[in-house]
């Protein structure tokens, strides 16, 4: 399955998340700024990614190996994934699957996305939280599905959901589901750490991505994003599956060795 970014995205992000120009980076990688664009344009070169990562605080054998990188997780019991279109790209809805429960995250772009994805399992409590408020993950989130879920919680209120807190735990079905500040990409951000039914998994949004993070703004946004991150996962056991929301499913242990970001921040 395909990673949701290239090289080339987590060099641009690390660029706007540092408040590099394209000159200063190149000058600092000593690169001469036609590598930096061919690279950017997806040219891309093992050694030119490896001059650049030290400059962006990235790892660079990750950088480096990262069109070929495959992340590893587990066969996944219980947890399905629902990836639905989104613009040139797609999303993920994840449906976290008990007997008479399910624990839904998020909720897809289209007007009928979430409602598509929940029909099969109507007959079960649904439950909807919500990572972060934008567009792509909350899209779903129209009133004929609402009147499918039997209930809904978001970091900001919206349409009806209640607001939750990071440090909250909740308990729904069989599943004890603890909220994680992950602020950053968006400035409300939730994690869900998931754990029931012999699952550990975290719902990490747009926090995390197999091989990289979720885009911000400016360095300060970027800067709390490593913040909640390193805060989130540091102490987690590193067999702990992540369920990003975009790109593949992935685990801490594959991240560690693989994300750029991930394996530089964590080692």
């Amino acid at each position: 399955m395909n990673l949701y970014d290239a090289p080339a995205d987590v060099v641009r992000k690390s660029i706007v998340g540092l408040g590099l120009s394209p000159a200063d980076l190149a000058q600092k990688a000593g690169l001469q700024v036609r590598e930096l664009t061919a690279f950017l344009d997806g040219h891309f070169s093992q050694e030119t990614a490896k001059l650049l990562a030290p400059v962006l605080g990235l790892n660079p054998e990750a950088l480096a190996s990262l069109p070929e990188y495959q992340p590893i997780a587990p066969p996944l019991s219980g947890i399905r994934r629902v990836s639905v279109p989104f613009e040139d790209e797609e999303v993920n809805i994840w449906l976290i699957e008990s007997k008479d429960t399910v624990v839904a995250i998020d909720c897809g772009f289209r007007p009928n996305d979430f409602l598509h994805a929940i029909e099969p399992i109507q007959e079960k409590a649904i439950h909807l939280l919500i990572t972060h408020a934008h567009r792509d993950h909350v899209g779903g989130f129209t009133t004929p599905s609402k009147e499918l879920l039997t209930s809904a919680r978001a970091p900001e209120g919206f349409g009806g959901s209640t607001i939750i807190r990071a440090g909250d735990t909740l308990e729904i079905g069989p599943f004890k589901i603890r909220v994680i500040d992950l602020a950053g990409h968006h400035p409300a951000t939730f994690g869900y750490h998931i754990i029931g039914q012999e699952m550990n998994a975290i719902a990490v949004g747009d926090a995390v991505f197999a091989g990289s993070m979720g885009g911000c703004a400016d360095p300060s946004a970027f800067s709390t994003a490593r913040r909640t991150i390193e805060a989130a996962l540091s102490t987690q056991n590193p067999e702990v599956v992540l369920l990003p929301g975009h790109g593949p499913v992935t685990t801490l242990a594959s991240e560690l060795r693989s994300n750029p970001f991930l394996a530089a921040w964590l080692a």
